[in-house]
């Protein structure tokens, strides 16, 4: 069987892709979302802190992702899709509607007295082949 097309509308096709781009996009900001938090999960190295009843927190070492204790930062990690007139954008961060939670920016960046926990753009890097396959490119 062979599909002949007589007629086609340009504007058509480009929605189709551009719905397609919209969900593959969707799909790729799904898994890293996924990934970050999974490497919050992660048994860390850094500094053993007693919590007192016997109970001991690891904290992440430096360019480690950071630990996942009480689940604030965890539970905030989350991704948005932004369409411009010719542009498509994912965004993944932290609690993106909100304020933002003051600590997540110095994870990622570090301060004078914390080294760099670098876990949004790091695992982003890490996974750029994963990203590549997901995107079909």
């Amino acid at each position: 069987m062979t599909l002949v097309w007589k007629s086609w509308t340009p504007d058509l096709v480009i929605k189709r892709v551009a719905n397609n781009a919209e969900g593959l996009l969707e799909d790729t900001c799904q898994f890293l979302v996924n990934k970050i938090k999974s490497k919050m999960l992660e048994n860390k190295s850094g500094i053993v802190y007693s919590l007192g009843g016997g109970q001991e927190y690891q904290a992440s070492a430096p360019y480690e992702s950071p630990a996942h204790r009480f689940g604030v930062l965890y539970d905030n990690v989350e991704y948005k899709i932004k369409r411009s007139a010719d542009k498509l954008f994912g965004i993944i961060g932290v609690n993106l509607d909100g304020d933002g939670i003051g600590y997540a920016y110095f994870l990622g960046v570090g301060t004078r007295n914390m080294a760099i926990r670098p876990y949004l753009r790091k695992t982003m890097f890490e996974h750029e082949d994963d990203i590549k396959k997901i995107l079909g490119i």
